[in-house]
């Protein structure tokens, strides 16, 4: 019986080193010397004063958070945010140099993490303890697919002085771990209202180009809703522009049809250059630039520019079906259109009532598994 208890006693002690060998694996310490002035109001990304990558950041978790800082008032506080919005109480900041600890909500990733200050303080060295999260190829640490109709709830209670951008894709993976890639979104709603009797709008982006009309924040609705009238699903990215003096507390997401990635299987990508300007209320064929091509279509990138301002450009199915849309403006892009169901060339037209210069497509053609009669 003595002899199965030291057994039992030896295979105890084994496993706790092996979890304590397994821990120091995964935590790491970074520690960078700064030696920067934060300015009051000014907004420091830590990911640059730490010197990582967008990728290296975006596979970190911060277990803990210390900063070398010195203050030069009398009751300087430093504190700390995520894309905008606060996540720590201030810390008070000594006039003589001290270590600054900063308490994190547990699975803060790094990514998005913001220093600011409410005066001058003087940023001697950041330490930062780290886990690494392993993920799948193309999966974001995790990252987990929105699902149909689903409602998504962003808390902020963030102030806004003249403009700010939120960012909505980058909040919902921050706060609920969520991914809206390939999501269509049916509606944002913004609950706040302007400060300081002034007005204050608010207006969607989605992959790269306003949607709609600015809306008003109006002082007696608390709920200000924005409907979506497109499509198009997230294939970019998705802000909020808040333009005025606003309290923005939260921001409500509906989310409408979501495919997790390509449509369909397998897809390859073809480039079709064209380099034709198309004039007012001009109608484009598809078909025309290749009259024997018979696979289907997932998504149309659309290189284009306008020389005169911002111009609107429409894909429409031979039905008169809007199907998606672009802006373009004198600077050429790149904007994505993805097709809810695979159509073929011959089934799609593209038309401006503003000149536009088309430089080229990139079409995203779905494997010859597929064809027209089965869909």
């Amino acid at each position: 019986m003595k002899k199965a208890s030291t057994s039992f006693l030896v295979l105890a002690i084994a496993a706790l080193f092996i979890s304590l060998e397994s821990f120091a694996q995964r935590a790491e310490v970074i520690t960078e010397r700064v030696q920067q002035t934060i300015r009051p109001r000014e907004i420091l990304r830590l990911s640059q004063l730490l010197r990582l990558s967008p990728h290296e950041q975006s596979q970190m978790e911060v277990l803990s958070l210390s900063i070398l800082a010195q203050g030069f008032q009398g009751r300087s506080e430093l504190s700390i945010g995520s894309f905008g919005r606060p996540l720590t109480a201030p810390q008070r900041v000594k006039r003589q140099l001290t270590q600054v600890i900063l308490q994190l909500p547990p699975q803060t990733l790094l990514e998005g993490l913001e220093l600011n200050s409410s005066d001058d303080i003087f940023i001697e060295s950041i330490t930062v303890e780290i886990s690494r999260i392993r993920s799948r190829p193309g999966q974001h640490p995790r990252d987990i697919q929105v699902q149909p109709n689903q409602l998504l709830t962003l808390q902020l209670h963030q102030q806004v002085r003249g403009h700010a951008e939120i960012p909505l894709k980058q909040l919902v993976k921050q706060q609920l771990g969520l991914s809206l890639e390939g999501a269509e979104i049916q509606r944002i709603i913004v609950e706040g209202q302007p400060v300081g009797g002034r007005m204050a709008t608010v207006q969607v982006e989605l992959n790269n180009r306003l949607v709609g009309q600015p809306e008003i924040l109006s002082i007696g609705q608390r709920r200000n809703p924005i409907l979506i009238s497109t499509s198009e699903e997230v294939r970019g990215n998705l802000r909020l522009h808040v333009r005025g003096d606003a309290f923005i507390q939260q921001i409500v997401i509906r989310v409408g049809q979501v495919r997790g990635g390509h449509v369909g299987g397998r897809t390859t990508s073809e480039r079709i250059i064209i380099r034709t300007e198309m004039s007012s209320g001009r109608v484009l064929e598809l078909s025309l630039l290749r009259p024997n091509e018979h696979r289907l279509v997932s998504s149309i990138s659309i290189q284009a520019h306008s020389r005169y301002g911002q111009a609107e450009l429409t894909l429409l199915s031979l039905r008169g079906e809007l199907l998606g849309s672009i802006i373009v403006g004198e600077v050429p892009m790149q904007p994505r259109i993805q097709l809810m169901r695979p159509l073929s060339l011959r089934e799609l037209r593209l038309q401006s009532w503003t000149p536009v210069t088309i430089e080229s497509l990139e079409v995203e053609f779905v494997s010859d598994q597929f064809s027209i009669g089965r869909l």
